[in-house]
């Protein structure tokens, strides 16, 4: 396969054979090529860089390939179908007759991983369930990870999909399972297992799924049998998922076909904006954990029965920590995917509305609303201020912190009732001694207060631009000191190794220890083994 590549009116890049040469900007919007398969990474790399709105003019190979090249394609051409199963179909390689339709077919049939061994028992002692992973949006996800090694856990993750906008700094040291490198021969041998050792408990998840369709895709039972093979042989006693979704749906399957227990972490979108058999995945559940006092009187609502507990996600104050004064200056930053429910609009309408009083104002994330914000910086004659960064890996998003006077989390409820509930990126800016100006929404009321920040009403540009303003005229030592006790609180209550210490003790059984009690403990340290 070749491909050829680029913006339309200034396309440059270039596919040939199997070297690659893209333009450093789509390379940049959506990542580096899939780690962990033998084929067909170049063609995925081409259609996530059509995803993000460049033109792929593909050049097909004119020559015939061998048998053995047509075994590989057909291995990549089956990866690639599993990984954009909502994509037409992956062409077939050109092969030499039916000989070479039968090498292609054989290869369908393959892994495109290289062999790896299931995982010891006793190697691991959780199993972590996400569907995208390592999600550059969802840091917090490796972030927690990290945390239950330092707790002394030793957790391992099963992913629907590798992320088609991946952070390169996470997981790099966790084992990793994707269920999208589980080829068909797998299948059919783990479906075998599976049947034979648990067949009444096969014959009952088969008919709750005609119940469960109705309200999302229920995948077939084959595609879970290779994870239950790996949880079989790993003998990991608990699973644990991220979001209500087909995550938490997989986790409650693979428990009681294994008799394991599952726990979910529910976020927002998962709570408020498709919400999906959610009363059964909790109910059904050992327990389940929300990030906000405003989430979990929600989720009570939906599931009564339900063991819920409102466990924040949390941030490293160790790792988030200031290395150079406070620059005093009036740069404004926010961060977050490009979403209706992030508010990025109206912060927009705010600093168009402060007439040059903010010097920049940085957004850093992608998403599907970038055009239209684009379009709305020029309409609003901010182009020379107001300035949209695209995806940045933790690191940089730290470095963008220190650089920072105040961070504006203007979340809104969209129009769909998706909203956030306690954005990561606020208890971050605390934690890094600056000043917070938020909504009057969803959970952050619980984290912004007056000493540390300031709360305004959703969707109001006026109140939005106000409160920037009035942050931004104070002497930079009253800032700095509302970014340390920004820092206080969040070191106190919304510190990520004291709220894993917590999950850590619902996976055991041990209940959590109610938070403002747990807030009087020592925090845990990262020497501890």
């Amino acid at each position: 396969m070749s491909a050829e590549l680029g913006v339309p009116s200034e396309g440059d890049a270039l596919l040939e054979g199997e070297s690659l040469i893209v333009r450093r900007e789509a390379w940049e919007a959506v990542g580096d090529l899939c780690e962990g398969v033998l084929h067909g990474a170049e063609e995925d790399l081409c259609r996530r860089i059509e995803r993000a709105g460049w033109t792929v003019v593909r050049r097909e190979r004119t020559d015939r390939r061998t048998l053995r090249e047509l075994v590989r394609d057909g291995a990549a051409r089956a990866w690639l179908d599993r990984r954009w199963w909502d994509a037409p179909r992956t062409p077939r390689a050109r092969g030499r007759g039916p000989l070479g339709a039968l090498a292609g077919q054989i290869g369908y049939l393959l892994e495109n991983t290289p062999p790896r061994r299931l995982p010891a028992r006793g190697e691991c002692d959780l199993v972590e369930l996400v569907d995208d992973f390592p999600e550059l949006s969802q840091t917090f996800i490796a972030e927690e990870l990290r945390a239950l090694r330092i707790a002394g856990r030793r957790p391992r993750v099963e992913a629907t999909f590798r992320a088609r906008r991946p952070s390169r700094e996470a997981a790099r040291d966790v084992r990793v399972d994707y269920l999208e490198d589980d080829g068909i021969l797998r299948k059919l041998r783990a479906l075998a297992w599976l049947g034979g050792r648990h067949p009444w408990r096969c014959a009952r998840d088969l008919l709750e799924r005609r119940r469960w369709t109705a309200e999302e895709e229920v995948p077939p039972l084959r595609r879970l049998a290779p994870p239950a093979r790996r949880l079989a042989r790993g003998g990991e006693p608990h699973l644990h998922a991220h979001f209500g979704t087909g995550a938490a749906l997989s986790a409650m399957r693979l428990g009681r076909l294994l008799g394991i227990p599952h726990s979910v972490a529910l976020n927002g979108f998962d709570i408020y904006q498709s919400p999906a058999n959610l009363r059964d995945k909790l109910e059904r559940a050992a327990f389940a954990v929300t990030p906000s006092e405003y989430s979990t009187d929600h989720v009570r609502a939906l599931a009564p029965g339900a063991d819920l507990h409102t466990l924040v996600v949390g941030v490293d104050p160790e790792r988030l920590r200031r290395r150079r004064p406070h620059p005093g200056g009036r740069t404004v930053l926010a961060v977050g995917r490009l979403l209706e429910k992030k508010g990025f609009a109206h912060l927009i309408d705010a600093v168009a509305l402060l007439e040059g009083e903010v010097e920049r104002a940085l957004i850093v994330g992608e998403g599907p609303l970038r055009e239209a914000l684009e379009r709305r910086i020029r309409e609003r004659g901010v182009a020379g201020t107001v300035e949209l960064l695209g995806p940045r890996e933790p690191a940089e998003v730290r470095e963008l912190l220190e650089e920072a006077d105040v961070v504006a989390v203007p979340c809104v409820v969209a129009a769909d009732g998706d909203r956030d509930t306690m954005p990561v990126v606020a208890k971050e800016a605390l934690a890094m001694e600056v000043p917070v100006v938020a909504s009057d929404e969803v959970g952050l009321p619980e984290l912004v207060r007056p000493e540390w920040g300031r709360l305004v009403p959703p969707a109001d540009p006026p109140a939005l631009a106000a409160a920037i303003a009035e942050l931004l005229r104070l002497p930079v030592e009253q800032r700095a000191e509302m970014g340390r006790a920004g820092r206080k609180f969040v070191s106190e209550r919304c510190n990520l190794l004291r709220e894993t210490e917590r999950l850590s003790a619902l996976i055991d059984g041990r209940g959590a220890a109610p938070a403002e009690a747990e807030h009087e403990r020592p925090v845990p340290t990262a020497t501890r083994s």
